[in-house]
């Protein structure tokens, strides 16, 4: 099965850049050098809001099925500590996770089993009773995290506690709703979303005109 992902993530971080433009720090020649690094102040909150969308493909006995998904990670992001090695500890609280997806038949026809709407909405609600916390370098990329193992093998949990056979499905649609589930365990959504979203800044002094 191959799938596309499509990601999407709106970010409220405020970067304390050493080069802007204050009384403090008075605009900038080319050729200066600007630190460019995280510096949250601590204890400030920001709401993150992450849409991942899915776009995928299952061939079955010569018919091509579609598969489409889309989670919506919603959660507060507050600075709890900054060290003086310019490394930033921030407390993550899950505050939406919500999760939707189609089976499409090659006549176009959009179904989903209820069985797939009691396993999303478990494991929507295992996310929002996990918080964590993850380090940031300067650079913004995360260099630890705390408690995210534990959300995660809460995850993993869900699958000993639901039947995953779907038996009354056509073949084709059994094994592609199987996939779909697993791939929320499997994939590590999560996780993918911090390390991916974050460590968007240059390591060192930069200079304008680079």
């Amino acid at each position: 099965m191959k799938i596309r992902i499509i990601y999407g993530c709106a970010m409220a971080l405020l970067l304390c850049l050493a080069g802007c433009s204050t009384k403090a720090h008075p605009p900038l020649r080319k050729g200066a050098p600007l630190d460019l690094s995280v510096k949250l102040p601590t204890n400030a909150a920001y709401w993150v809001e992450a849409i991942e969308r899915h776009v995928g493909r299952y061939g079955y006995q010569g018919e091509e099925f579609r598969l489409e998904g889309v989670t919506r990670f919603v959660y507060q992001m507050r600075s709890v500590h900054r060290t003086r090695a310019g490394e930033t500890r921030l407390a993550i609280t899950p505050r939406f996770y919500t999760i939707e997806g189609w089976f499409v038949t090659p006549q176009g026809y959009r179904t989903r089993p209820p069985e797939m709407e009691a396993l999303f909405e478990t494991l929507e609600a295992v996310v929002r009773k996990h918080p964590f916390t993850i380090t940031l370098a300067p650079n913004g990329s995360v260099i630890d995290t705390e408690g995210l193992v534990a959300l995660e093998d809460a995850l993993s949990g869900v699958i000993g506690r639901h039947d995953l056979r779907f038996e009354h499905l056509p073949p084709a649609e059994r094994e592609a709703w199987r996939r779909v589930f697993m791939s929320h365990i499997d994939e590590r959504p999560i996780r993918r979303h911090l390390y991916q979203s974050f460590g968007f800044l240059p390591d060192g002094l930069v200079r304008l005109g680079d």
